[in-house]
């Protein structure tokens, strides 16, 4: 009989350290389940957030970029920058580089890359009558022409 009664309390001991393994072993797969998907959820949520804040950021410098728009399209509403002649167009390169230039170069980091070509054939012209102290009338020509291509493109960005 003593010999019986170790058996059944080793098959009760086998027993009960294979609930206790299988318990442990469901709680881990379980865990590591739940651990998966809560890291899964909260990377989507990181996820929105990033775009979140990487739309509103977009947003805030298109309204700057627009503001910058505005005050150039209002001062070459208000100044005479551009005069219409018989022959040609007439650029006025005083008022540009006095009144409209630091505008542009202010916020020369919110503009559109077309715009800042614009610009820069603009200002390289300016630069070279400069240099040789005198605007040649090709240069006059040119100047006048890159303007008002300026100006329509970013009337362009409006549409």
């Amino acid at each position: 009989m003593p010999e019986q009664q170790w058996v059944g309390n080793l098959i009760t001991a086998i027993a009960t350290f294979s609930v206790a393994g299988i318990t442990i072993l469901g709680y881990y797969f379980n865990n590591k389940l739940n651990s998966k998907s809560e890291k899964e959820k909260f990377e989507r949520q990181k996820n929105w957030e990033r775009e979140k804040i990487d739309i509103e950021y977009n947003n805030k410098q298109n309204e700057l970029k627009y503001k910058v728009y505005n005050t150039i399209l209002k001062l070459d509403g208000e100044l005479s920058v551009l005069t219409y002649h018989p022959r040609r167009p007439e650029f006025d390169n005083r008022q540009f580089e006095k009144i409209l230039r630091p505008v542009l170069f202010d916020n020369y980091h919110l503009l559109d890359q077309d715009v800042r070509e614009s610009i820069n054939t603009i200002d390289y012209t300016l630069k070279k009558g400069a240099f040789f102290e005198e605007l040649e009338e090709e240069d006059r020509e040119l100047l006048a022409h890159n303007y008002s291509k300026l100006i329509n493109k970013i009337e362009k960005h409006y549409k």
